[in-house]
């Protein structure tokens, strides 16, 4: 059964990176990961490219960008690149889906 995990900390970090730590600050444990985000731009088009997966954003249009994760357990740290206007992540969530 998922099992949603409430996503404490999204750490900014001057690297086109985005780190997710646990609850309560704890590394997360070993598992396969659903992660969600909902996406936004305002400046124009843009795409997000996260986890292997492409999402396109248009102004005014949001979007949802769905992806799964096999984690080895600890912070979970992920590589993101943009193209095009500023993109906005909010509504992260993160299940655990063994």
């Amino acid at each position: 059964m998922a099992q949603e995990l409430p996503l404490s900390t999204m750490v900014p970090t001057t690297e086109p990176k985005i780190e997710v730590i646990g609850p309560n600050a704890r590394p997360l444990p070993p598992g396969r990961y659903a992660l969600h985000f909902r996406l936004e731009t305002a400046a124009g088009p843009a795409r997000l490219t996260l986890a292997g997966k492409t999402a396109d954003v248009a102004p005014g249009a949001p979007a949802s960008f769905d992806a799964e994760i096999d984690h080895p357990g600890g912070p979970l740290t992920l590589s993101a690149a943009t193209d095009g206007g500023t993109v906005w992540i909010t509504e992260a969530a993160l299940k655990n889906v063994h």
